[in-house]
């Protein structure tokens, strides 16, 4: 049997013809739901033969990948910006803090500089892949840092299975993650752990941690709605209406927190500026890594992995500048 083929429609752009037959489902789950009595039996048969050509024009529904979200995929999915996240002033007390957290562990703050200066010095960092050596040691440390009794499972590369943009659009959305970090019900070994979303459902009461990883150095700005489309997607397999997660190239650190509508709907979200560490030469020519930087985003992400589902509160190392407050609470 020959593959179906895409066929044009007179006068119509592809983009114009998906939003007509998105209408036109419209007007299908309208019938479907009692929403439109008195129509004749044969008003829906024509209507479902109107759908069924449309259809066969499109070749099938849209589905849109991650990686290849943009602005408008944000707009379409309902989804903007609805604020700024702040470091608060207090950093010297809480680096002073959190640097002795997990001293008894493996993964101390001296290990993490030590580690990060044999990155900078041995491995050459221009592609993705190098990038997840650096969001590696991040990762390690900030677990070594959880309250007493937590553990972390990290997950690389999970595939997220489709979602519906909304119930009326034929539109699809889904990926691949680079990282997931969550914290199980009950101590499980990581082999022994199955990381599909269903199961993680169950299993995982504090998070779900989100990282999106770009190559090193890499501008992170324009990935933003790709890690947006990832905690959406997230949020809606697991039922969530917080969750949180950042976008890294491994040195530079974008924190994202998503809200979804009380109708799951579309949503808002809060992003921080980015927070980085640099390294410089001393007289010796020597590599240097600038404290406190590398301690203050490991410390955050430990922070943030105990409260993948929450909302920002009084003791989160941000504050939520709201850009206009009637788009948080739709």
């Amino acid at each position: 049997m020959p593959d179906a083929k895409k066929r044009k429609v007179p006068g119509l752009s592809e983009p114009d013809l998906r939003k007509v037959c998105e209408e036109v489902l419209g007007v299908k789950g309208a019938m479907d739901d009692g929403g439109a009595g008195g129509v004749s039996a044969e008003t829906r048969r024509r209507v479902d033969e109107l759908y069924a050509s449309l259809m066969a024009h499109l070749g099938g529904p849209e589905v849109l990948n991650f990686s290849n979200a943009k602005v408008e995929t944000l707009e379409r999915l309902n989804i903007e910006q609805y604020g700024w996240l702040e470091r608060k002033p207090d950093l010297k007390a809480r680096i002073t803090a959190s640097t002795s957290l997990g001293q008894n562990k493996v993964w101390t703050s001296n290990l993490l500089y030590k580690h990060l200066l044999m990155l900078e010095n041995q491995v050459h960092n221009k592609k993705e892949a190098a990038s997840r050596l650096w969001i590696d040691a991040f990762l390690f440390r900030a677990s070594a840092m959880l309250s007493p009794g937590q553990e972390t499972i990290i997950t690389p590369e999970h595939t997220i299975l489709p979602i519906v943009i909304s119930p009326e659009s034929l539109s699809t959305l889904s990926g691949s993650l680079d990282y997931s970090a969550v914290i199980p019900r009950r101590r499980v070994a990581a082999p022994n752990f199955s990381a599909d979303l269903q199961s993680l459902q169950r299993n995982v009461p504090f998070g779900l941690f989100v990282i999106e990883a770009k190559p090193f150095k890499s501008d992170l700005e324009p990935h933003i709605p790709q890690a947006v489309c990832q905690l959406f997607a997230c949020a809606k397999h697991l039922n969530k209406r917080t969750i949180r997660g950042t976008l890294s190239n491994g040195r530079q650190w974008i924190f994202i927190i998503l809200t979804l509508n009380h109708d799951s709907q579309g949503g808002s979200f809060t992003r921080s500026d980015i927070v980085d560490f640099d390294t410089k030469k001393d007289i010796n020519g020597n590599l240097k890594i600038h404290r406190p930087w590398p301690d203050t985003i490991a410390a955050i992400l430990s922070h943030w992995i105990e409260r993948s589902f929450s909302e920002i509160d009084e003791n989160d190392w941000f504050t939520d500048s709201l850009i206009d407050t009637d788009s948080r609470h739709r």
